[in-house]
């Protein structure tokens, strides 16, 4: 790996995250289980280690955009090679991110475990972040988080490589829809494309209506998300 010390700082926030029971439990609450954290790597960071010269350029974006504890996700590549990170300041919105130079293929977080459901179906649920992706992905492998409002690039190159059907799940506000129905149109001579249209109920504590998977897993919980996975993936397009 040309970039080592990535994996310093990966290792570093997991096992921070994997003593702390606290920030665990913050996580469990935005509906990311126990198994989850392990499998995707998945950290927190006060500060972060040691880290030896050439990681200067990162040092330096860290420093300058980022106070307290941080979430730290892994992005990957579909081979399993870390391409990056995105990190979440925790108990408040915002995030940034930041990707390697010289990683020219796909990255995000999560693609190296949903590129094997993307080649048997040939079916990707694209979400916007990270905790749009955990509620989902215990019960359906192929999803892939886009990390922003668009599907572009080498990502969406790699989509019209891999996959003929596509979901998508975007957030049921205003940019989620007409991102999602932009794409729909933009695309369809590349795939066939279902948006999904999330139920919408009371979010707890938030004064609105749930708009995206993570508040539907806090509103109802793992059966109603389990049972909406399942009714929207055994649809016929």
């Amino acid at each position: 790996m040309d970039h080592p010390w990535l994996e310093q700082v990966v290792d570093a926030a997991h096992r921070s995250l994997m003593g702390d029971v606290s920030v665990r439990e913050e996580l469990w609450g935005r509906g990311v289980s126990d198994e989850q954290l392990v499998q995707f790597r998945v950290g927190c960071l006060q500060e972060l280690p040691a880290l030896p010269p050439e990681a200067g350029p990162f040092v330096k974006w860290y420093q300058g955009g980022l106070r307290g504890p941080v979430f730290v996700f892994p992005l990957t590549t579909p081979q399993g090679v870390l391409g990056g990170l995105q990190l979440r300041n925790r108990g408040q919105k915002g995030y940034r991110d930041y990707f390697l130079p010289g990683i020219t293929g796909p990255v995000s977080f999560g693609l190296h475990h949903s590129a094997a459901s993307l080649w048997a179906t040939e079916a990707v649920w694209l979400v916007e972040g990270v905790f749009d992706f955990f509620p989902i992905q215990r019960h359906y492998s192929g999803v892939v988080p886009v990390l922003q409002k668009a599907v572009q690039g080498v990502l969406l190159r790699y989509l019209r490589r891999m996959v003929r059907y596509v979901w998508v799940g975007f957030d049921m506000d205003p940019p989620g829809r007409k991102s999602s129905y932009l794409f729909k149109r933009a695309h369809l001579q590349d795939f066939q494309v279902e948006v999904v249209v999330y139920p919408q109920i009371p979010a707890p504590g938030l004064g609105r209506l749930t708009k995206d998977p993570g508040e539907l897993w806090e509103a109802r919980g793992e059966s109603a998300i389990a049972e909406f996975v399942h009714s929207v993936t055994h649809r016929e397009f």
